[in-house]
């Protein structure tokens, strides 16, 4: 396996933590790195954008492949807001109303968006339409929403329920009972959308599927701990994992082994971000003044 989350660097950006996989942060500003084809390692550079008037608890962060477009969400009774200039300027968006938001994903250019909402719904837009989906028989306590590069395929988790798929952009849902009926924080996939990985809290394994969420498999190399966060490359095949209070952890085999990776230190991760071939890792952490990068 390549040394993809051996060494690890300590990136101080102030009060500033960035939401990494578009399922949880938590800073007063949204911060976006700006270095583009500038040869500097991501994480080493950062803007402040304040959005609005007042500080935010900001919750989640998703953008296209170039970070050109970009989607954020307010946690607590906020709304969702995005951007089309790389964070310079930005747009409230009111139609998906204002909520309890938790997780946001984007497509890999960026016109297709989906949303989360804890203890409500799933939001999709497909050009600035957004469309509320009832999953489940009701509300969820929806903690992760993923989406592949082309935007049909997503997978959801909610706590205490299940992990859902879609694979028609958001229109039609399957519950993935396989896996079962967990506190389920987190998950990642795939560009195609083919291949997913899990995370639950309170003692369980990490859960991947090939087949887009039909047939899943405990990863019991990595033991039965409460997982934070998860994170893929591009084809699904280098993984990276986050304990709740603990080690991060890594995989290039799809999952089937795994590494504890103790550079970082046991912490209290809060969320994970690889790089397209899942060589960089990027990581945030619970009372932590700096973000983690790899290598």
């Amino acid at each position: 396996m390549r040394r993809s989350s051996v060494r690890w660097m300590t990136i101080t950006a102030g009060v500033c933590l960035l939401a990494m996989a578009g399922c949880s942060a938590y800073n007063p500003f949204f911060a976006a790195g700006v270095e583009k084809d500038s040869g500097v390692l991501p994480g080493v550079y950062w803007s402040e954008f304040p959005v609005g008037d007042g500080v935010r608890d900001w919750f989640g962060v998703a953008g296209s492949g170039d970070l050109t477009a970009l989607v954020a969400a307010v946690q607590t009774s906020g709304y969702l807001c995005t951007s089309a200039d790389s964070g310079a300027t930005w747009t409230r968006r009111t139609a998906a109303g204002q909520r309890d938001w938790q997780s946001v994903a984007s497509s890999a250019d960026g016109t297709r968006l989906a949303a989360a909402a804890m203890g409500g719904l799933i939001y999709t837009d497909a050009g600035g339409i957004w469309t509320e989906h009832v999953i489940g028989g009701g509300p969820q306590n929806w903690q992760c929403i993923a989406m592949s590069a082309d935007g049909v395929r997503l997978a959801a988790v909610a706590f205490g329920g299940y992990i859902y798929t879609s694979s028609n952009g958001g229109a039609d849902w399957t519950q993935r009972t396989d896996p079962g009926l967990r506190d389920w924080r987190h998950i990642a996939m795939s560009a195609d959308g083919t291949r997913l990985i899990a995370a639950a809290l309170n003692g369980s394994y990490l859960y991947t599927s090939e087949d887009g969420g039909q047939n899943w498999t405990a990863r019991t190399s990595a033991g039965s701990r409460s997982w934070r966060a998860v994170a893929s490359s591009a084809d699904g095949t280098r993984l990276a994992a986050a304990e709740f209070d603990g080690y991060l952890y890594a995989s290039g085999d799809g999952g089937a082994t795994w590494t504890r990776r103790t550079a970082a230190g046991s912490r209290q991760w809060r969320d994970l971000a690889a790089s397209r071939d899942g060589g960089r890792l990027a990581a945030v952490a619970r009372q932590e003044q700096s973000i983690f990068t790899s290598p």
